[in-house]
């Protein structure tokens, strides 16, 4: 995924999807796009270590879903609207249900993704 769009002076730590303590001493930003199969492998791989980090009080992730005109990821774009921000450990859980099943609904038109995320996964549109 090309962040090279990405203006870092613009970047913040109040907007995103917050997971632990907000006095933590390490903010933790991370961009996805829950289609794209990059970031499908570090939330993967990483989860159960930032996990732990989190849970000692260490670290707060602050994850922001990132849209994107790709062709390819605009099935994400539809899929993030899904997330609920106000309810973090729910949200948290959705990412995990789409990115398991983010084979099953990648190449779906954007349409049949949103009828997806309610049917299959359960998610209500945000």
């Amino acid at each position: 995924m090309d962040i090279s769009v990405i203006d870092a002076t613009k970047v913040n730590t109040e907007t995103g999807l917050h997971i632990g303590e907000s006095n933590a001493p390490v903010k933790m930003i991370e961009f996805i796009n829950v289609r794209c199969p990059y970031c499908r492998k570090w939330f993967e791989e990483s989860e159960e270590l930032l996990a732990q980090f989190v849970k000692s009080g260490k670290v707060e992730r602050i994850i922001k879903l990132f849209d994107k005109e790709k062709e390819s990821l605009q099935r994400g774009n539809v899929m993030h609207h899904y997330i609920d921000y106000s309810a973090p450990e729910q949200a948290l859980s959705a990412l995990h249900k789409m990115f398991a099943t983010q084979d099953e609904w990648g190449n779906l038109t954007l349409e049949e993704v949103a009828t997806y995320a309610e049917k299959n996964l359960g998610l209500k549109e945000q």
